[in-house]
């Protein structure tokens, strides 16, 4: 039976490995490697006697080692989503390059490179003149933004199932099993647990983000640990 107290409590059960794991995830690079090394190290997988606490902040490569290889994961499943949305935005800016190219002449671009009003009058001049062309442009190619935004999200669902089979099976092909990794995600539990992060997230980040600095670190840490210590309860209950 999934523990959520369990779960949800963790990241407290030790108040110096949380300070470090704060303080740790508000540097660029580090927080998306070895933090999530960590943080998914919490999730118990592998260990004979999973620990109701957090990890020991030691075996420093190790974790940098875990984390790269979870990130690499999670770009693997997003590249999809990546792709599609990045040729909706290239669509979209060919066809306002192009007609800026069309509107704009050598005096043009000399007098608003030299006059902020110029400039502003330009802008409104252009939009008005282009702006329901744009419009359609991109209502055109909604359908290739919208079936990115679905692969973004499958890829947000499935990603922490490929990270924890990965963790287990030591080796990063493991992430790519799409049959263990869909017969595990798409579960009752495994869908409850996602649905309960997402609200704990909602509920601490309506708090946590407004404290300068620390707040979207301190969520990031927690929501990460608990996250996948959850997950990981799921991953061993679901065949």
């Amino acid at each position: 039976m999934v523990d959520y107290g369990q779960a949800l409590k963790k990241p407290f059960t030790d108040l110096k490995k949380l300070i470090i794991g704060i303080l740790l995830s508000m540097i660029p690079i580090v927080d998306s490697t070895l933090v999530t090394g960590f943080e998914i190290e919490s999730s118990g997988l592998g260990k004979t006697k999973p620990s109701r606490k957090m990890p020991e902040w030691k075996h420093w490569k190790y974790l940098f080692m875990k984390g790269f290889g979870a990130a690499v994961v999670k770009l693997a499943y997003m590249l999809p989503a990546i792709i599609l949305i990045g040729i909706g935005v290239i669509i979209t800016a060919v066809d306002i390059v192009q007609m800026l190219q069309d509107a704009m002449t050598p005096d043009i671009i000399y007098t608003i490179s030299n006059d902020e009003i110029a400039a502003q009058e330009f802008g409104q001049a252009f939009w008005a003149k282009n702006g329901l062309s744009i419009i359609t442009t991109m209502l055109k190619i909604s359908p290739i933004f919208i079936a990115g935004g679905i692969l973004f999200l499958l890829a947000e669902f499935l990603s922490p199932i490929a990270v924890l089979n990965y963790l287990k099976k030591k080796r990063l092909g493991a992430a790519f099993e799409f049959g263990l990794v869909f017969r595990k995600s798409f579960t009752t539990k495994y869908i409850l647990a996602v649905l309960t992060m997402v609200l704990v997230a909602i509920v601490l980040g309506s708090i946590l983000v407004f404290i300068p600095w620390v707040g979207i670190p301190f969520l990031s840490f927690l929501i990460g640990v608990m996250g996948y210590s959850l997950i990981g309860q799921v991953y061993k209950e679901t065949k």
